[in-house]
């Protein structure tokens, strides 16, 4: 199962995101770029919300059974870390409708939490830990992580509990993966 949006979810997600992209036209931009913008922000949400949970397992199933990765992989999560505390400056926080700098915001709360407790570092989870979004992020993460692992199924489950939370659940849907490109035309 994959991920696929219509042309009604991107219908459904601009309605949903109406008051941002009147906000964005009413300060000058160009509605090439609130087309962009709001594309953006379709495809990234619902990318890192399908993605999140598979990650968040692979990310534990690595550090356990191949310890020989363990510090390139140590090394390339928390620069993901360090990239993923940005989003939380107060410049990206308003330029991004709420609906989705909230969502993305707890999400990367929730992989601060995963690797933190992972690592069982508490630094790891830095700026996350004093924001707004810890909590609920630390709920999807403590979630994740006693949740058995059962592959795709679990990951695709955790990501339709994510959406629902999230209010975003008719921004796609789930098709197998050869149905994809008929959805695409």
């Amino acid at each position: 199962m994959v991920p696929a949006s219509t042309r009604d979810h991107r219908r459904a997600v601009a309605y949903q995101l109406g008051q941002p992209l009147v906000r964005l036209h009413n300060i000058g931009l160009p509605e090439q770029a609130i087309g962009e913008l709001l594309k953006m922000w379709h495809e990234g949400l619902v990318h890192q919300l399908v993605n999140y949970p598979a990650d968040l397992r692979i990310e534990r199933w690595l550090r356990e059974n191949y310890p020989g990765l363990n510090e390139p992989q140590e090394a390339s999560i928390r620069y993901s870390l360090g990239e993923n505390r940005k989003m939380l400056a107060r410049s990206t926080q308003g330029f991004t409708a709420p609906k989705v700098y909230d969502a993305s915001a707890t999400m990367n709360a929730a992989f601060a939490r995963y690797m933190a407790r992972l690592y069982q570092d508490e630094k790891m989870a830095g700026r996350f830990q004093r924001s707004a979004y810890w909590a609920e992020g630390m709920r999807l993460a403590d979630d994740i992580w006693s949740t058995e692992d059962l592959g795709h199924k679990s990951d695709v489950e955790s990501a339709r509990e994510w959406a629902k939370l999230f209010g975003i659940d008719g921004w796609f849907e789930w098709r197998h993966a050869d149905l994809v490109q008929a959805v695409k035309r």
